[in-house]
């Protein structure tokens, strides 16, 4: 895919969810986020890509159901990223 077509499809996957939906690389730095995430956080979607990973843990994980369990699956993806979660 061309950049200006991958830019093109993940902004209208991000628009077109109602889930809050965080895109992040392998090193946890928000690379985007929709409308719906920070909704749902209380976080500015420009803020998040800006924040630093640890900074916007912190800020999230207060708002999470079960904050231990997202952690361990979020330590799975980043162990394995080939795999489909």
């Amino acid at each position: 895919m061309l950049s200006e077509e991958t830019e093109a499809i993940l902004r209208s996957i991000l628009q077109a969810s109602d889930y809050g939906m965080m895109l992040t690389d392998l090193d946890h730095q928000t690379l985007a986020c929709n409308g719906r995430f920070g909704e749902l956080f209380g976080i500015d979607p420009s803020v998040a890509v800006t924040s630093d990973p640890k900074a916007l843990r912190k800020k999230v994980f207060p708002q999470l159901e079960n904050p231990g369990q997202w952690e361990r699956q979020l330590d799975q993806i980043y162990s394995n990223p080939d795999l489909t979660y």
